[in-house]
């Protein structure tokens, strides 16, 4: 006991405290091995892959979603894809991503190319529907849904998505939006 009626502390109580301590600040101190000011860069192009265009196709198996990184081939219950005209296109695991990648393709590596089709996989059917005339219910509560992580959930008709909101309380026809509706703060909640 020292003087102040406490423990001393021991040396390899001291040198752990002290290293646990110097990890804790090093972690907070150097969060990116990023040099000042190029955090600001363009990110790396997607990769693109060859598309028809003019109807779905199956997402290649080792293809990785350009939002999330998780493979869509893993995930055809809730999978989405886009062309870029001319370009090729990609593919996303859940309606989430297309969601994020749809409201600025630029900020995931995507090309300035015009977006000439989408398709993601409907919320009733699981068949791939046109995205672009569907139905997306912001969707808040994931317990409801089966897809890999936050999503909206798509319907090829608007009366089946009117009808999703009426079975619940905390959901409303406001709730309802188009792809072309998407926007940063819809995307922002997936």
């Amino acid at each position: 006991m020292n003087r102040t009626g406490s423990r001393p502390l021991s040396r390899r109580a001291f040198v752990a405290a002290a290293g646990v301590g110097a990890g804790c600040l090093a972690g907070c101190l150097n969060r990116s091995e990023e040099p000042e000011g190029d955090s600001e860069d363009e990110p790396e192009p997607i990769e693109l892959v060859d598309h028809p265009g003019d109807e779905p196709i199956e997402p290649p198996e080792e293809y990785r979603c350009p939002v999330c990184n998780m493979l869509p081939a893993d995930w055809d219950n809730s999978n989405a894809q886009l062309v870029h005209e001319g370009e090729g296109a990609t593919f996303f695991d859940s309606a989430g991503c297309l969601f994020n990648y749809y409201v600025d393709p630029a900020k995931e590596g995507g090309p300035d190319a015009e977006i000439s089709a989408v398709w993601t996989t409907g919320h009733e059917s699981l068949d791939l529907i046109d995205a672009t005339e569907a139905s997306f219910v912001l969707e808040h509560d994931q317990e409801r849904i089966d897809a890999p992580m936050d999503s909206p959930v798509p319907f090829a008709d608007r009366d089946d998505a009117v009808a999703y909101v009426e079975e619940y309380d905390d959901l409303t026809e406001d709730d309802i939006v188009g792809l072309k509706d998407a926007d940063s703060e819809a995307a922002s909640i997936y």
